[in-house]
């Protein structure tokens, strides 16, 4: 399973962009989408269609992809990369009991659903948390002090 994470991201190439918006309409399509093979054509299942689609926007918008089954279980370097924290503060997290692990040996091990659990809680909070300041500062009016003091922010005061 780890040799999935160790694999190289996957991008498209500028001569794929065509092939590839055909293919998202392809997917897009109402008829279901069919591969051909040496047995003749195969429906591709909806679930495989979905990834599929996704998949595709990711690529045609330039983003690498790779795929890591959530059962996955990964090194704490691993997962403090998926997090984008330093190594110690992951540990930290799993010690705190944010972040569930289990020991292996004298390493610990992560499951990728539990870090993707972890991020979607942490980004949640995040959002909520920018929310409410953004809502602190039109309730104290400080919008309307920046529109009548533009230069106040680039003169330092």
């Amino acid at each position: 399973m780890s040799q999935l994470l160790d694999r190289r991201a996957i991008t498209a190439d500028e001569n794929e962009r065509d092939a590839l918006r055909d293919f998202s309409v392809a997917l897009e399509s109402h008829a279901p989408p069919r591969v051909i093979t040496e047995k003749g054509e195969v429906e591709i299942p909806s679930s495989v269609q979905r990834v599929l689609a996704d998949l595709v926007q990711v690529l045609m918008s330039g983003d690498a992809v790779t795929v890591v089954p959530m059962h996955t279980e990964l090194t704490t370097r691993m997962a403090a990369n998926f997090l984008n924290v330093s190594r110690p503060h992951l540990i930290q997290l799993l010690h705190s009991g944010k972040i569930p692990f289990h020991p292996v040996g004298s390493h610990r091990r992560i499951k990728f659903e539990d870090l993707v659990k972890y991020k979607e809680q942490r980004d949640s909070e995040r959002r909520n948390s920018f929310s409410a300041l953004v809502r602190a500062s039109e309730e104290a009016d400080l919008y309307a002090w920046e529109e009548a003091h533009p230069h106040s922010a680039e003169d330092g005061e």
